[in-house]
């Protein structure tokens, strides 16, 4: 299983979803035999996040750290359709011990900032395809998603899309060198839709 725990905004477990069993994509997200691997996941990454001794109390303190499955391609949308532009992930994240329904805010930060880290589940996840191109980086890079490409101070775009539609971040990178990446800022945009109106009448 192919897994990055990263805490930028919020401790997140990331996953790259063809390193999980087949079960997981057969029976979808919301069944409760995934649920459980999640879960069970989610309990030993709290455990190396040194947010839990042990799992057991991992168990009894849910809302951290969050989940997050990864893949390059949304079940929703066809291949001819699948933004090409710009790095891209689809995730499908989880939130005491539930599916989300589109992506937390600061997952996105998270997300985006694990996007621009070589040898993350995440970077070589979009790499394997996507090639971010910055200053003074290489124009082109093999198949073999291990090795590092060089990243500069720029700043760099990804796209996430997620059950509810997609959303972009702006990292920026300060100088850095293969060994060493240091963010500077995350940027995240996104839509928002009215949850209700109503109206109040005031009478004597």
């Amino acid at each position: 299983m192919s897994v990055s725990i990263v805490d930028t905004a919020n401790p997140f477990v990331f996953i790259d979803s063809a390193s999980l069993p087949p079960c997981y994509a057969q029976l979808g997200p919301t069944t409760q035999q995934n649920l459980d691997m999640i879960e069970a996941i989610r309990q030993e990454a709290a455990v190396r996040f040194g947010l839990a001794p042990d799992t057991a109390t991992a168990a009894l303190r849910r809302g951290t750290p969050k989940v997050a499955v990864l893949s390059t391609s949304s079940p929703s949308l066809r291949d001819n359709e699948q933004p090409q532009n710009i790095p891209s992930a689809f995730v499908q994240s989880y939130s005491i011990g539930k599916p989300h329904p589109s992506f937390q805010l600061t997952g996105a930060v998270c997300l985006g900032t694990a996007l621009c880290i070589p040898q993350t589940v995440p970077y070589c996840l979009v790499h394997t395809n996507t090639i971010l191109t910055p200053p003074r980086s290489p124009s082109s890079m093999t198949g073999d998603h291990n090795k590092m490409l060089e990243i500069s101070s720029a700043l760099h775009t990804v796209k996430i899309r997620h059950g509810s539609g997609e959303m972009d971040v702006t990292v920026k990178l300060v100088d850095t060198d293969l060994e060493t990446v240091t963010v500077e800022s995350v940027t995240v945009s996104r839509t928002a839709s009215r949850l209700f109106k109503g109206e109040v009448y005031f009478t004597k």
